[in-house]
């Protein structure tokens, strides 16, 4: 239980860092900000591949003041408010998110602050699981976000996790993610 932190908190510059293999879930807060993963102010040239992340109450992955970091081939799922946090719109810089799999139900994609114009997102799958994917930047639909420039080869399709009621996200041969250039782990 945290408040203003998550399961990974990073808080810096940390060029080369390279943040793979975990398994981060049941995050909670007293106040604010119980993450999975959260970049907070000035952290930079991280990297974050292959990490399973879930059950978090706020965001599974939250960036805040950060820069020149990027996040591909990750699981982000059932994060009770969102699964993108976004922090106060900052002068920082360029954020890569490829080729993640994000997963919810009675959730929103993202909190509700706009991403800077240099972020990019592409090759993600996104699901809900009773509902239309939205709640892109809050309020958008999917459909709104792409028109804003973001996620152009990016899809809503089910992953096909073998059992993600029980948390296991091993995907199904014939998943979609596969086909869009995610490669499973272990």
């Amino acid at each position: 239980r945290l408040s203003d932190l998550g399961g990974i908190y990073t808080l810096g510059a940390s060029e080369g860092t390279v943040l793979s293999y975990n398994r981060i879930h049941d995050i909670s807060r007293v106040h604010y900000g119980g993450s999975g993963i959260y970049f907070d102010q000035g952290s930079s040239g991280i990297t974050v591949e292959n990490n399973v992340v879930y059950d978090t109450q706020d965001a599974t992955f939250t960036v805040h003041w950060a820069k020149d970091n990027v996040i591909r081939n990750n699981i982000f799922a059932f994060a009770e408010n969102y699964q993108i946090g976004i922090g106060r719109e900052d002068k920082s810089g360029a954020l890569t998110f490829e080729r993640n799999i994000v997963y919810w139900q009675d959730s929103k994609a993202t909190s509700g602050r706009k991403c800077r114009d240099d972020w990019t997102f592409r090759n993600n799958i996104y699901w809900a699981v009773e509902e239309p994917a939205a709640g892109f930047e809050s309020k958008m639909s999917f459909e709104e976000w792409q028109a804003e420039g973001r996620d152009a080869e990016s899809r809503i399709v089910d992953p096909l996790f073998l059992d993600p009621d029980r948390r296991d996200f091993r995907l199904a041969p014939s998943s979609p993610a596969i086909e869009m250039g995610f490669v499973p782990f272990d």
